[in-house]
């Protein structure tokens, strides 16, 4: 028996209807619902990936991730008049203990990349592990 076994993650597809509370030039906001989809335009070596360790039984992924901003852009739109957002981009780093039905929890840091709605400052996230 294989005690390390690769596989690739092929869909994720996520809603976060209550979305998120956030603070924005100093004025706290919730984002509207967002959508949470497997970016597809990440296609380098460990890109939506992972592997579970039978052995150590623990398991390790990486998800590239693409967050649709369009609930903020309807409320900035209200605001101002601004272009259409384009999504932020992540990469969730994902481990957890392999369960009986060789599954883990989808849980871990994030990293972002560059987005105009955030600035220098950029973004900190972590995927809490779930019940």
């Amino acid at each position: 028996m294989r005690t390390r076994v690769p596989f690739g993650i092929t869909k994720m597809d996520a809603t976060i209807p209550e979305g998120i509370d956030l603070v924005w030039n100093g004025c706290a906001i919730n984002s509207g619902p967002l959508h949470v989809q497997l970016d597809d335009q990440a296609h380098g070596e460990g890109d939506n990936r992972g592997e579970l360790d039978y052995e150590t039984n623990f398991a390790r992924a990486r998800f590239n991730l693409r967050i649709d901003l369009s609930g903020v852009a309807k409320l900035l739109a209200r605001a101002a008049y601004c272009e259409p957002m384009e999504p932020i981009r992540a990469v969730l780093h994902s481990e957890g203990v392999v369960t009986e039905d060789h599954n883990f929890g989808l849980s871990g840091p994030m990293e972002f990349q560059p987005h105009a709605l955030v600035g220098p400052e950029g973004i900190s996230a972590t995927v809490l592990p779930g019940r």
